[in-house]
Order: C-alpha cells, then sequence, then structure tokens
C-alpha cells in the first residue's frame, strides 16, 4: 500500500484497480470487505476485463464462468486434444454452435479455447457435463446477453474467405469453405461440383 500527501489515505491495488484504503483493516474506503469483492464483479470495469468475446471457435458464447477454489477439478483423463490431456482450466464457456448445438470451452486466463465438449442438445445438458468436470461449478454460471446480430458482426471480422464463390453463403453457416487464390468453395458446393463431373464422365454423349 502506498500513500502520497500529508491527508492521503492508503492505497490497496485489487485486480489491476486501486482503491483508498481506511485505517480499519476490514474496510476499504467506506466499503466493508466482505461487500467489496461483489461490489467490484457487477462493476462495468470488470466486466469487460472478465467477460469473453462474442465468438468462440466460430460460436456464440451465451454464458461463461470464472472458476474459482471451490469448484474443484475432478475431469481427469475425461478430455484430451489431440493426444495431450486438457487438465483445470480458470474459465470455462457455454457456446452455441451454428447447428444449434452447445458446446462447453474450456479456456484460459486469456478465453483461448484449450479443449471442447459437447456438442449437447440443451444448456442444461452441457451444464451437467461441467459439473462432471468441476464440482459446484453449476453456481458460477453468468450470462452474456450476446445477440445473433453481434455474433455475425464478429464472425465477420474474422481473417480468411467470408463466403463461397458460388452460393455466396458465409463461412460460418457452411461446414467447410476452402480456398484457392481468389477463389473460394463450400463443401456443399464442392459435393455438387463432383457429383456433376462424375456424371459426364459417366455419360460421354
Amino acid at each position: 500500500m502506498t500513500a502520497r500527501g500529508p491527508y492521503a489515505l492508503p492505497v490497496v491495488a485489487w485486480d489491476g484497480l486501486r482503491f483508498p484504503v481506511s485505517q480499519k483493516r476490514e474496510s476499504i474506503g467506506n466499503i466493508p470487505a466482505l461487500r467489496v469483492a461483489s461490489r467490484l464483479r457487477s462493476s462495468t470495469v470488470m466486466r469487460k476485463i472478465i467477460k469473453p468475446p462474442v465468438v468462440l471457435d466460430g460460436c456464440r458464447v451465451e454464458q461463461f464462468v470464472l472458476r474459482d477454489r471451490s469448484m474443484k477439478f475432478r475431469g481427469q483423463g475425461r478430455l484430451f486434444r489431440g493426444e495431450k490431456e486438457v487438465g483445470p482450466v480458470p474459465r470455462l464457456a457455454l457456446a452455441r454452435h451454428r447447428n444449434n448445438e452447445v458446446l462447453l470451452l474450456h479456456c484460459n486466463s486469456r478465453w483461448q479455447v484449450l479443449g471442447v465438449s459437447g456438442g449437447h442438445a440443451t444448456v442444461r445438458e452441457a451444464k451437467r457435463d461441467a459439473e462432471r468436470f468441476y464440482t459446484g461449478i453449476s453456481k458460477g454460471w453468468m450470462p452474456t446477453h450476446y445477440t445473433k446480430v453481434q455474433a455475425r458482426r464478429a464472425l465477420d471480422r474474422l481473417p480468411g474467405p467470408k463466403k463461397c464463390s458460388l452460393c455466396s453463403r458465409p463461412w460460418h453457416a457452411v461446414e467447410a469453405l476452402v480456398e484457392i487464390k481468389k477463389f473460394a468453395i463450400c463443401d456443399t458446393c464442392a459435393r455438387e461440383l463432383y457429383r456433376l463431373v462424375s456424371s459426364a464422365k459417366s455419360d460421354p454423349t
């Protein structure tokens, strides 16, 4: 704690934020210490720090949780990325895939996705899956209130080909989009093109 000036209160730093502290150890400013964390958590500043991006792994994020020590990890051997096991993570998110399935995203402190489990038919099923990884995590979920419009805008800002050159469907509305120089083709158009070429070969007339 530091203080400046003859009448300045000591200052405490908390997660990058600074607050004046009274001489009584049980309070910060005029706010009882037990209420400080809850007030900070609900503040606009804190929401900007902890809230995940609108889109993770091409899916709209609907809910998220910041794991604390009370949420014990018990998912050993349940999730792998390649040959590497995904262990306990500090943050998780529930995201809606374009096929309407709900994915459980296991993220690091920067909201980078380390592993994915799902898809689940409902948010409730995804939360039950999360509970199997972390005991007591169900109490920590918070809504993002992100809209579909926000998700589409976020997806459109991502690098790479934006839409199929044949059917004009955006990349996030198809299963795959292959780019060859300045030409891009989706999986549906590629299959149809293959069918047409195969038919032409089998019918030389």
